[in-house]
């Protein structure tokens, strides 16, 4: 969702500067920046939710086979992290 985020808020450009464009031209763009927007939010959700509920209950758990370790990046500090 935040790589699909980028490529939105990429294909915009920098209209703001653009003083040839008009107010339909803008506001169709300000309307691809507010849904890339939405998946940035949508994002940092599904983060926030893995830091807070799925991890923890992963670490308590005690029908996880022994010895499975996890990607470094599946942490609770670094999932908080990308969720800011």
């Amino acid at each position: 969702m935040s790589n699909l985020a980028y490529s939105i808020v990429s294909s915009v450009g920098d209209y703001e500067r653009d003083r040839a464009i008009t107010d339909g031209q803008r506001q169709a763009k300000e309307g691809k920046l507010n849904e890339a927007t939405d998946f940035l939010c949508r994002a940092s959700g599904v983060f926030l939710y893995i830091s807070e509920t799925v991890l923890p209950e992963w670490e308590t758990s005690r029908g996880s086979p022994p010895n499975v370790n996890r990607p470094p990046d599946l942490s609770r500090e670094v999932t908080s992290a990308l969720s800011k």
